[in-house]
């Protein structure tokens, strides 16, 4: 037994040896190139594994890496990675350089396109993916609330209807006051439902004179510059994109009396007309109120309750005649609306091209039920 136990941690000690001979621990500092002050936090791990550390905060680290390791990869958020090869190194430093890139906002105008520090007019860009995040069908409802100085009201509650656009208040007093639409640099007078927001790469409101110094009088009330997707050159790619949803109130449906109230309340309005308006007693009002009530109020045809109107309200209390029974019970707004109106959108495109020609195709379907029954787009 003691022979077995003592060749058992012969081997383990041997196997142990031949691991830490297998593994090497390589040091160093991570530092920015812009001040040399040491990165804390810093990625470091050998590439092509998930073996790896983080620095120090003083950019320091320690990492044990295989014998066949071969590169080292340094990385932060911010920084441009870098990569060095170990080649029987020990201490590997890194310096790491910065990856900000000044962007300046691209405007299209007239006569092409221009940087927003460059612009010397009044203006706005509403990109794609503002557009994408807002599911509508047109882009008029897109631009609602994105853009200052831009005034939106819906027309009405018809699926699938634009808003009617003001640029700094209304232009003209007899002529329109809808601004120029302009799609991929011409002029657009058709439906703009038609556009389709998903095949829209950006939109520049033009707000000032300076659409007036470009356009003409066209220009006058502001210019909506629509830009339209276009192809990338490489690999053609196919993008799928199916959303489905429930429309709802915006506002929740208003308390109403039921149909006892309402008989109460209607015959309490013509005894009171007759009292205020014609000076009658209050029982001559109730008794006379009592035969002309149902006609003020569409006659016996609207009477909900299997006893006639003659008897159904007692003119002493007002009230309606407990023996009543209801015939039939009817919430109008319900047998107008739907509950759940149903939204479903698919969008396919396909793009690609070279260096010499790309190309972008795409088709959308979009069916939209309104909240009013027999409403849709």
């Amino acid at each position: 037994m003691k022979k077995v136990f003592m060749a058992l941690s012969f081997v383990m000690v041997f196997s142990l040896g031949n691991i830490l001979a297998q593994t090497r621990t390589i040091t160093g500092t991570v530092t920015g190139s812009d001040d040399g002050q040491p990165i804390p936090g810093a990625s470091v791990f050998v590439k092509g594994t998930t073996m790896g550390t983080i620095t120090q905060i003083d950019g320091d680290y320690s990492l044990s890496v295989p014998q066949d390791a071969a590169v080292l990869v340094f990385s932060f958020v911010g920084m441009e990675s870098q990569e060095q090869e170990i080649a029987g190194r020990s201490v590997i430093n890194a310096v790491l350089a910065s990856d900000a890139i000044q962007m300046d906002e691209v405007i299209v105008v007239a006569y092409g396109t221009t940087t927003k520090s460059s612009f010397t007019g009044s203006a706005s860009v509403v990109r794609a993916e503002t557009i994408e995040r807002r599911t509508v069908a047109s882009i008029t409802k897109a631009l609602e609330g994105t853009v200052a100085g831009v005034q939106s009201t819906a027309g009405g509650g018809q699926p699938g209807s634009g808003a009617n656009m003001r640029i700094r208040g209304f232009g003209s007093i007899n002529a329109s006051s809808a601004p120029l639409y302009v799609v991929d640099g011409i002029p657009y007078d058709g439906n703009i439902n038609a556009i389709n927001p998903n095949d829209i790469s950006s939109v520049s409101v033009l707000k000032d004179a300076s659409a007036s110094a470009l356009y003409g009088a066209r220009g006058a009330n502001g210019v909506v510059i629509i830009t339209t997707k276009k192809g990338v050159a490489g690999e053609s790619k196919i993008n799928l994109k199916v959303t489905s949803g429930i429309s709802s109130r915006g506002l929740p449906n208003y308390s109403t009396v039921n149909e006892r109230q309402y008989m109460e309340l209607a015959f309490e309005s013509v005894k009171n007309s007759l009292i205020f308006e014609d000076g009658q007693s209050p029982g001559d009002a109730a008794n006379e109120a009592i035969t002309t009530y149902m006609s003020a109020f569409g006659g016996e045809q609207y009477n909900p309750f299997d006893i006639a109107s003659g008897s159904l309200i007692d003119p002493s209390t007002g009230r309606l005649n407990p023996n009543s029974k209801l015939r039939y019970s009817s919430d109008w707004i319900d047998e107008a609306t739907r509950s759940n109106p149903m939204r479903n959108e698919y969008q396919l495109s396909i793009t690609g091209g070279n260096e010499r020609t790309s190309y972008l195709m795409s088709a959308g379907y979009l069916t939209e039920e309104g909240l009013a029954k027999n409403t849709q787009f």
